[in-house]
């Protein structure tokens, strides 16, 4: 049976580790393998950092995660709210640009979950980073 699930939290970073293990244990709750649950997890974990370093400069501020599961897949979104630093690249990573000094935490997330899509929401800021995993055959 498909359901949702969010949660509304501050960049703070003990928040952050605890939003990340919640929705490893989600993964964990719904029979998925372990390793699953540990990309998932590794996945979130750079989306979350993602959002306070970029949209609030290492600072707090507020962030809204999103679960939606349709009994194949766990669709998981991260949006901010906060202000546009850097420019948001058209699509994720398919490689590394060993030039490159970020940009590595979107490719790893990229590599992570089946499918990533990024984008900007309303004209005020914030950034919305849609994750897919695959939990079920």
């Amino acid at each position: 049976m498909p359901w949702q699930m969010s949660l509304s939290l501050q960049t703070d970073l003990e928040a952050l580790r605890v939003a990340r293990k919640m929705v490893a244990s989600v993964v964990r709750t719904l029979a998925a393998p372990e390793d699953t649950a540990a990309q998932v997890e590794v996945a979130v974990g750079e989306a979350l950092a993602n959002a306070r370093v970029h949209a609030y400069q290492d600072g707090v501020g507020p962030l809204e995660i999103l679960l939606t599961y349709d009994g194949t897949d766990l669709t998981i979104s991260v949006h901010d709210s906060g202000r546009v630093v850097t420019p948001l690249p058209e699509r994720v990573p398919v490689a590394v640009n060993t030039g490159a000094v970020r940009r590595r935490g979107l490719y790893l997330i990229g590599q992570l979950m089946d499918r990533t899509e990024i984008s900007r929401v309303g004209p005020e800021g914030g950034t919305r980073l849609r994750m897919t995993k695959r939990l079920r055959p």
